[in-house]
């Protein structure tokens, strides 16, 4: 569904338009977020693709990494080298700048517009320019977009980060010189794309959640450095940081690894494809492969692309998310452990049952588990317990070895694992990711009970 109307073929063919630097307003040139581009074909398809490249390198840039962006002047002077055949600006979050990109609007040889691509630029009331096809337009705010909400839907597109736009100084008639405020209308545009959002991924793209989204967690706000950290001490942090460092971890390609990498960090990124996209394209793994990237920026799907495809596919098959929700009362220790092992994790549960264990059992699980012969009755009690308040602590999901709850509690492993059972069936519980009992490698669950 193209929302602003249909044109002529003629219209749709590619020719570039020149460049007309005097034009492009003060509030782009003055920000160091510039790139050069140029045509490449694309992957199973006869249009080209606009592909971003470092003006000082003068290898390919990617919009995700500050370090290769340059200053305005730059990118002009390697506009006059004659290698590239256009200026990119990259859009960044919470920069105060967003684009709007209007497709197949525009009739190239009279400039007429579609009706409703002239309403829209009346209310956007802020500077345009003719894109580098010289069918489409491209606007610039002052504003933010919601960056977990929809970002296009038929030939309407808006972007407030991790995006390049084709400059072309060719302004628009009838729209002001200069960038203009228009956040509000911006996000009422971003409200009417409708459809899925970028964050809840469908099953066409390995989504395991569609409408009803039940994951627990938000995903750590902390910095991406914080993350990194946290990330890589965790259970399966080892190999992590090797995917992030560049190795692929016996995968046959490395597109399989990135989205191995990408499914890895998508616990703690939560339901953000833009910081995830961030991440993995920060790690050495992404920055190797050099081969695979003209196919990452391919089409897959009508509504995605490659590297966009391996985000929200790891968003989508993510079974649940890191949160930072503390307990009423934490513990003073920062640390948040992610199994019931041996040693100090061993120890922090331990305490963390001496805490249930010094009060009373909420009534609402006193009322959810009980036993008919009442054998170990207090037992499961205070072990679903212990699985709340594991789960609050870690802020959404915890790790439970059946061996070290059962030398906790005084029981044998078989009850622990039983009782678990009962506490699924029961839908106190949801296991998550199942272990493999060796070496203390536990199961993996979410609280989905009362919580009063």
């Amino acid at each position: 569904m193209n929302i602003l109307g249909t044109l002529p073929d003629r219209a749709r063919t590619h020719s570039a338009v020149a460049v007309k630097i005097d034009a492009i307003p003060s509030t782009l040139r003055e920000r160091r977020r510039w790139v050069a581009w140029k045509y490449l074909p694309r992957t199973g398809s006869g249009k080209p693709q606009k592909v971003p490249y470092q003006a000082r390198t003068g290898r390919k840039a990617w919009t995700t990494n500050p370090a290769h962006w340059c200053d305005f002047p730059e990118a002009f002077d390697a506009l006059g080298s004659d290698s590239y055949e256009g200026l990119g600006y990259v859009f960044a979050h919470g920069d105060g700048l967003v684009g709007v990109d209007l497709d197949a609007c525009r009739d190239r040889d009279s400039g007429e517009l579609t009706a409703a691509a002239s309403t829209l630029l009346a209310d956007l009331n802020t500077y345009g320019e003719v894109s580098p096809s010289g069918t489409g337009v491209k606007l610039y705010a002052a504003g933010e977009i919601d960056r977990h909400g929809p970002k296009r839907r038929g030939g309407v597109e808006v972007y407030g980060g991790q995006q390049f736009f084709a400059v072309t100084g060719q302004h628009l008639n009838g729209t002001p010189h200069e960038v203009l405020p228009a956040g509000d209308v911006v996000r009422r545009l971003q409200a009417s794309l409708g459809g899925r959002a970028n964050t809840t991924p469908s099953k066409e793209l390995g989504g395991a959640v569609t409408s009803q989204d039940e994951r627990v967690g938000t995903g750590f706000r902390g910095t991406d450095d914080e993350l990194l950290k946290r990330a890589f001490a965790a259970q399966n942090g080892p190999k992590l940081a090797a995917y992030f460092a560049g190795d692929p971890c016996g995968k046959p390609s490395l597109s399989e690894s990135l989205l191995g990498l990408a499914q890895m960090l998508a616990f703690w990124t939560g339901r953000d494809p833009d910081r995830l996209e961030r991440l993995v394209c920060s790690s050495q793994l992404y920055l190797r492969a050099e081969s695979e990237r003209v196919k990452w920026l391919s089409r897959r799907g009508p509504d995605s692309w490659g590297m966009r495809y391996v985000v929200l596919k790891a968003i989508g098959t993510c079974a649940a998310f890191y949160s930072c929700s503390p307990l009423a009362s934490p513990l003073p220790t920062e640390q948040r452990p992610n199994r019931v092992s041996s040693g100090s994790t061993f120890d922090f549960v331990r305490e963390l049952l001496e805490r249930v264990v010094a009060r009373p059992v909420p009534p609402f699980i006193v009322a959810a588990v009980t036993s008919r012969k009442g054998q170990g009755q207090l037992a499961q009690q205070r072990l679903a317990a212990l699985c709340l308040a594991l789960d609050q602590h870690n802020g959404g999901g915890f790790f439970l070895s059946s061996v070290d709850a059962g030398k906790l509690l005084g029981v044998s492993q078989t009850a622990v694992s039983r009782w678990l059972t009962k506490f699924r069936t029961l839908r106190l519980i949801r296991r998550t990711q199942k272990g493999n009992g060796i070496g203390g490698i536990a199961n993996c669950y979410v609280w989905t009970g009362p919580l009063s």
